[in-house]
């Protein structure tokens, strides 16, 4: 009996023993599986890394490399204080702040940077304007239409508003500044000029309403030349131009009215002194000034040996600038040689009219030329051997020049 249960117990011990070895053997296999394992996964996190829900090769550019057609990458999401919570962050490191100015934020080395935001186009100059006209507003420095911007640095200048209407801008010693004009002939800014030509009155004249002073031209109107009778060898003399006024004249206000008339040039006539031209005038703030016409130039029969005066330019008043017309040009008659009619005055608007020449025994006979432009005498009649009358030339018609200033 004994010897049956040492024999069973023999087996038994012999059973163990294989069982044992058996399972070192097969840890030892598990140990390479695992160590294979672990060499494979230690080989692929030292390479590229591709993450797809299919089979994917990394980017040769990249280190890492996630493909997908319906999911994207979310960043860690966090509160701005979270953020700054974070201890010595790395330069480049990135998250999404979800509230105050949310957005991407990167950390640029010493300073928490948002990235990019919905509200500022970069093509409308990142002022957080959305259309380009917008954007000029919010980096103009300009706070008012109209202001001007002078001295300081660039956006830190001083702002000077515009000025009031009928000022002007004015450098002092260190900074631009509104002045209303100065009285002085031709200040402020010219806004209008308006020539006048009617030799009718005409009365409760309009200036612009703007208008703070005014600077008035005038002529009077030109003198005939003098015509000659029916002989041989007469001459008439030209006629004298206009008087010429200036005047600088303050205290306009867009109530005030003005009246005028320009005068007439004189009328040549035959055998006889030309007719002298009319006075210009011109009132305003119950003052009046006036440019004189010239005289007509004068007449003599003809045959002897004998000179006659043109006639005499016009005389001004009230004016700043009172200069006498210019006055018309002297005849000359030589028997057996020579006669010549006077030429006309002439002004700051117009030319006389030209004298003629006829030398003694030639046929011939014309009428006086007439002046030009405004304001110049006529020239006179002149004949030769043709015994015929002829009128002298036309003097020009005074003008008015008026220019308007803030």
């Amino acid at each position: 009996m004994n010897k049956h249960f040492n024999t069973i117990a023999l087996l038994f011990q012999q059973r163990n023993i294989l069982v044992m070895n058996l399972q070192k053997r097969l840890l030892s296999v598990s140990n390479v599986i695992i160590l294979a394992f672990l060499l494979a996964i230690t080989s692929n996190l030292q390479a590229q890394v591709g993450i797809a829900s299919g089979s994917i090769t990394a980017d040769a550019s990249a280190m890492l490399e996630v493909q997908s057609t319906s999911k994207g990458l979310l960043t860690p999401r966090m509160t701005n204080a979270q953020k700054q919570a974070i201890s010595s962050p790395a330069t480049g490191l990135t998250i999404y702040q979800t509230d105050s100015t949310a957005g991407y934020y990167v950390y640029t080395g010493s300073a928490w940077t948002r990235l990019l935001t919905a509200t500022v186009p970069v093509v409308d100059g990142g002022t957080g304007a959305t259309t380009k006209s917008a954007a000029f507003d919010n980096l103009s420095p300009m706070t008012t239409q109209g202001d001007i911007i002078y001295g300081g640095a660039s956006g830190t200048g001083t702002r000077l508003a515009k000025g009031d209407s009928g000022k002007v801008l004015t450098m002092g010693t260190s900074s631009p500044s509104w002045q209303t004009p100065s009285s002085s002939s031709g200040s402020g800014s010219l806004i209008k000029v308006t020539v006048l030509s009617n030799t009718t009155e005409q009365t409760n004249q309009s200036l612009d309403p703007n208008t703070t002073a005014i600077l008035v031209k005038m002529v009077g109107g030109g003198g005939a030349g003098a015509g000659v009778n029916a002989a041989a060898s007469a001459a008439g003399g030209g006629g004298g131009a206009g008087g010429y006024l200036e005047k600088y004249i303050t205290g306009i206000s867009s109530s005030t009215k003005y009246s005028f008339n320009c005068g007439g040039g004189g009328t040549g006539v035959s055998a006889a002194a030309g007719n002298d031209g009319d006075s210009t005038k011109f009132t305003i703030l119950s003052v009046s000034y006036k440019a004189g016409g010239g005289k007509g130039g004068k007449y003599v029969a003809g045959g002897g040996k004998t000179s006659v005066m043109g006639g005499a330019g016009g005389t001004c008043v009230n004016g700043y600038i009172n200069a006498g017309g210019a006055p018309g040009g002297w005849t000359w008659l030589r028997d057996g040689e020579q006669s010549s009619s006077g030429a006309g005055g002439s002004s700051p608007f117009g030319g006389g009219g030209l004298g003629i020449a006829y030398s003694d025994g030639v046929a011939g006979s014309s009428v006086g030329n007439a002046a030009n432009g405004n304001g110049a005498g006529g020239g006179g009649a002149c004949n030769g051997t043709t015994a015929t009358a002829r009128a002298g030339g036309n003097g020009s018609p005074g003008l008015i020049i008026i220019y308007e200033y803030r």
